[in-house]
């Protein structure tokens, strides 16, 4: 089965970091049973969120970073 995950952060870069890794670490997505891409879709965050995402050279991450223009 493939899927797709979409997080969405902001100023979330104590916590992105081991998002990504336990993503990554599932059993499912590492014995071949399943497929996924994730989307990390950041509101133009002030910290180093984007940092922490892009330490991650994964094919199977995206990153959309944007300014939030709120609802």
């Amino acid at each position: 089965m493939h899927f797709s995950i979409v997080i969405p952060v902001f100023n979330a870069g104590s916590k992105i970091g081991k998002t990504l890794s336990g993503l990554l670490a599932q059993t499912s997505v590492l014995d071949g049973r399943d497929s996924f891409d994730c989307i990390v879709v950041d509101g133009a965050s002030s910290d180093d969120t984007l940092d922490h995402v892009a330490g991650f050279q994964d094919d199977r991450i995206t990153v959309i970073s944007e300014p939030d223009k709120g609802m």
